[in-house]
């Protein structure tokens, strides 16, 4: 049995330092679930969480609506085995990767088995339920189509618009969260393109009257950061790229410029007339 790489084409190295450091605790994890759940591969027992404030719920056990609390954990620990097993190939650890791999497969297995009907059905008839089965690749090809329409049929609105009446929905629950990833990427300039900011995009955009911005990210290689300032020919920025990350610049009316760790001082004006 082989476990997936993480790596294809090599179009993204993993730092197998900050994956070898954690996973004995990812290993930790799983086993334990491993044991709680026993040989039925199901984790069917103790306090969960479940769909946490599902809309259908009753007040007092928020855990309690329409998705079986037991099918949401039970959907984890497949998911949680797996990528374990795909950690335990990256870092070569061959017998692990197959040791996960196979777990991972026998709580799939065993999840259709309690949760998933014939039909393709689930026994809990809800987005969350379908929604888990698809995205963590617990059903079998034929199944999917049939859970993907009747995830199509419960989206919470409506096909003439109108909203699910429990009440819980919403479509822009981030709310102000929006506003502060915006800051962030489009005022202050800096977006990940690359998990743990392994590559980095500088790329403010002002406007509204903003003339000036300063940004930093902790990233789990270092600080990145980007100072700005509008000047009468252009914009001048000062860049700090993390050691082992790459990033590329990004600035309003010049081609990208692909930058190395540490510190660089950008100008415009200079990067238009190299480019002319």
């Amino acid at each position: 049995m082989r476990a997936e790489r993480l790596v294809s084409s090599g179009v993204f190295m993993p730092d197998l330092g900050l994956l070898r450091r954690h996973y004995p605790m990812a290993k930790a994890w799983v086993d334990l679930v491993e044991r709680l759940a026993g040989t039925s591969r199901l984790w069917d027992t103790g306090s969960q969480l479940g769909d946490w404030l599902e809309a259908a719920a009753p007040p007092d056990d928020p855990a309690a609506g329409r998705t079986d609390r037991y099918l949401v954990a039970t959907a984890y620990f497949a998911h949680s085995a797996r990528h374990l097993a795909l950690a335990a190939a990256e870092l070569g650890y061959e017998q692990d990767a197959v040791r996960y791999e196979t777990l991972a497969e026998e709580v799939a297995d065993a999840f259709r088995r309690r949760y998933v009907l014939p039909s393709g059905r689930m026994a809990s008839d809800s987005a969350t339920a379908y929604a888990l089965a698809l995205v963590f690749g617990l059903l079998r090809p034929e199944q999917r189509q049939p859970a993907g329409d009747r995830l199509a049929e419960l989206d919470s609105l409506r096909p003439a618009g109108t909203l699910d009446p429990g009440g819980m929905t919403s479509f822009n629950h981030y709310a102000l969260g929006a506003v502060a990833d915006w800051l962030h990427r489009a005022v202050g300039g800096i977006t990940a393109t690359a998990p743990g900011y392994r590559r980095i995009a500088f790329r403010p955009r002002p406007g509204g009257g903003i003339t000036w911005a300063r940004t930093r990210h902790e990233t789990p290689y270092g600080t990145a950061s980007l100072s700005w300032q509008l000047t009468a020919t252009g914009m001048t920025a000062r860049v700090a790229v993390p050691d082992g990350c790459t990033a590329t610049a990004d600035l309003p009316g010049c081609a990208p410029v692909l930058l190395g760790p540490g510190e660089h001082a950008l100008d415009t004006a200079n990067l238009a007339a190299e480019a002319a």
